[in-house]
């Protein structure tokens, strides 16, 4: 004769073996699931700045050179971007007569935004810069003031490594004209030309569409490093 009782206490054992045993091997693929994904998980390198040629590290370039409060004021922050050379150049551009006669007069310049297209292979940018700036009829006088005057400027930027990061070397400006007839030598964004020294100044340096800008940072098309 069976007895029941026992069968009962067989039965609770045996439902109680199956529930441990899914425990245990629901707790074992889970475990090595993490584990594999622990390992598989790719690592971010991270890379120093500058040691890479990219859209962020020449915008920072460009927001260093572009914003200043007055002619020189910014030098410490954009010389960390240049080659020693091409920082002389500078610094003896912003000191020619032509540069100083506006000082005071042309300030509050400020950054606005770039379009930046990079050739990896040479090492070289092609940059338009929108920015804007004060102009003031008499020095610290606001009164009769034009703020936020805009204005481009199109560089062509050439970098260099030095040591393990790279620097501006070189940095010609470049004047974009429209074409109505595009050539199989004309890019959608225009004809890009070297901007020509003669009968450069401050205000007609670069221009886009046929407008002249208000102003510029420079009276110079090219400036190289003085190595």
């Amino acid at each position: 004769m069976i007895d029941t009782f026992k069968v009962k206490i067989l039965k609770g054992v045996g439902v109680a073996i199956i529930v441990i045993l899914i425990f245990v091997i629901g707790f074992g693929v889970g475990h090595i699931g993490k584990s594999t994904q622990k390992v598989s998980a790719p690592k971010t390198k991270k890379v120093a700045e500058g040691t890479e040629l990219t859209q962020d590290y020449i915008r920072k370039f460009l927001i260093a050179y572009y914003t200043k409060k007055d002619l020189e004021e910014n030098r410490s922050r954009y010389k960390p971007f240049m080659t020693d050379g091409l920082y002389t150049s500078v610094v003896n551009m912003e000191n020619e007569p032509v540069n100083q006669t506006y000082k005071g007069y042309v300030v509050d310049q400020a950054f606005k935004s770039a379009d930046i297209f990079i050739d990896e292979k040479n090492n070289t940018a092609i940059a338009t810069i929108n920015y804007t700036n004060t102009l003031l009829k008499n020095k610290g006088d606001y009164k009769d003031a034009q703020k936020n005057v805009a204005s481009k400027n199109t560089l062509r930027l050439t970098f260099t490594k030095d040591g393990k990061k790279f620097k501006v070397n070189n940095m010609s400006y470049l004047i974009v004209t429209d074409s109505a007839n595009v050539t199989d030598t004309t890019n959608s964004y225009g004809t890009l030309e070297s901007a020509s020294s003669s009968g450069s100044n401050a205000s007609t340096s670069t221009s886009t569409s046929g407008s002249s800008n208000a102003t510029s940072p420079t009276s110079t098309d090219s400036l190289n490093s003085e190595e």
